[in-house]
């Protein structure tokens, strides 16, 4: 079920509104409905909440395991603390004079301290939600009470030094909250969105945070220079609202249409014929006709070109041929899924992958996988299963995971990456066909053993995989 709504059912106000007033006390409570902020959101279902407020998380907790109880506990303190009063703060800057009694010249120092302190705590007694980073924690704002006149005590004193910082870079939810503000994209197309900047190398996570690539940034360059219209805020928030007023019968879709594209075909036209292509000039000789080659921008990314139109020679960039060494030395024991021959080191939109040397007679291609050294055990314990209807030579090639690769053969555990996230766990290669995974990395056969154990014994919903490229 996919909801964005913020709705809860009469039922659930009447029920939060009594376990407030049980716990916390009547003048806590203050049931409300909220309303969808998100244009579009789809709010057919109820918002996600607990079924029985009355059953604390602290109470079920043993019926629940680790990551059952965090989610639990999280969804029951938000919906919990919606429909609760609002905390109470007083702005308070309190001014504290100190002077110097043991040397000379005696001398005031004046500290000012500026924060907010609590009056009455509200929703927080439950819930204080997450921030951002290089947002203060709520608690270095938060004053304690004090009247004035009153002596303190100097317990610490800290020096601490602070510097404009840029504002940081776009995580997940970040990002998103900032799509919605601006009135962009749906909930329905978020996770698309962030899948398909990764996927052409736009951007790179790191440490969950996106960072711009080179690529990016000639794309955006390009499109800010050549189609400003285009990649306006304002324009796509435009059509994001013809769309809306097309699904609600508002509006035809054609006349929407021709709006944005007659003039941008025209537009596309002209700038097809006047855009100069990017190339950059080096040393490096053309191994054919030894003039110097130049650096091109392709959809795969740079390469090295010949200037002369009638040579074509192209190539890898120095550093890209290393990787592809790397690569190649890497993969030599790899066969091709469909003939068995050896497979090369390829290089497409989606990054490198292996095809086959006889390429184009056999398209056989498979992904390069970063191995954990372990055989599949869900995939050994089908082959064990089927020993009895396999020859000899069969068996002898699912046990050793060589020859043909085919449905039957044992897959491999290696480590991959979750759409649009891009969180690490580790799987089958023979994935849709076995879909064993597990989130850490295995460190020995038994710790292997014991997961799969666990796994086979509550198995995961798996999606049906999406079909790609390289798949």
């Amino acid at each position: 079920m996919r909801t964005d709504s913020h709705n809860l059912a009469q039922s659930a106000l009447e029920q939060a509104k009594k376990v407030i007033t049980e716990h916390f006390g009547e003048n806590y409570a203050n049931p409300k409905q909220y309303a969808a902020k998100a244009k579009g959101a789809q709010e057919a279902h109820e918002a996600i909440r607990p079924t029985d407020l009355s059953a604390r998380p602290e109470v079920i907790k043993k019926e629940l395991d680790p990551k059952q109880f965090k989610l639990y506990d999280l969804i029951w303190k938000r919906t919990l603390a919606s429909q609760m009063a609002s905390a109470i703060f007083d702005q308070t800057t309190i001014d504290i004079s100190a002077t110097t009694n043991n040397q000379l010249p005696i001398t005031n120092y004046q500290f000012r301290a500026t924060g907010q302190v609590v009056k009455f705590d509200g929703f927080i007694k439950v819930y204080t939600e997450g921030r951002d980073e290089h947002e203060p924690p709520e608690e270095e704002s938060r004053l304690p009470e004090m009247t004035e006149g009153e002596i303190l005590k100097l317990i610490q004193l800290l020096p601490l030094q602070h510097f404009t910082e840029p504002s940081p870079r776009y995580t997940d939810a970040t990002l998103i909250k900032a799509l919605e503000a601006h009135g962009i994209g749906r909930p329905s197309t978020y996770a698309p969105t962030l899948a398909t900047i990764q996927d052409r190398k736009y951007v790179e996570k790191l440490e969950k945070k996106y960072h711009p690539t080179e690529i990016g940034f000639l794309v955006n360059d390009m499109l800010v220079e050549n189609f400003p219209e285009i990649v306006d805020i304002g324009f796509t928030s435009h059509i994001e609202e013809g769309l809306d007023d097309i699904a609600e019968g508002k509006k035809k879709w054609i006349p929407l249409v021709e709006e944005f594209y007659t003039p941008f075909k025209k537009h596309l036209i002209e700038k097809e014929a006047t855009v100069e292509k990017l190339e950059e000039q080096t040393d490096i000789p053309c191994p054919t006709c030894g003039k110097k080659m130049v650096i091109k921008f392709g959809r795969m990314g740079k390469f090295l070109a010949c200037p002369d139109l009638e040579c074509k020679t192209t190539k890898p960039l120095p550093e890209e041929e290393a990787k592809i060494k790397e690569l190649d030395e890497k993969t030599k024991d790899e066969r091709c899924p469909l003939c068995g021959k050896d497979m090369t080191v390829r290089r497409g939109r989606f990054g490198y992958f292996l095809g086959c040397s006889n390429y184009p007679r056999c398209k056989g291609i498979s992904k390069i996988w970063n191995k954990t050294g372990f055989k599949c055990p869900n995939c050994r314990a089908k082959a064990t299963e089927r020993d009895g209807e396999q020859s000899r030579t069969t068996k002898e090639a699912l046990r050793q995971g060589s020859g043909r690769s085919d449905k039957k053969l044992i897959g491999e555990i290696v480590e991959k990456k979750s759409r649009g996230r891009g969180k690490v766990f580790y799987a089958c290669t023979n994935y849709p066909d076995c879909n064993f995974l597990m989130n850490k990395k295995p460190e020995s056969e038994e710790e292997l053993q014991r997961v799969w154990q666990d796994w086979k014994a509550n198995p995961p919903k798996i999606k049906k995989p999406r079909k790609s490229a390289d798949n």
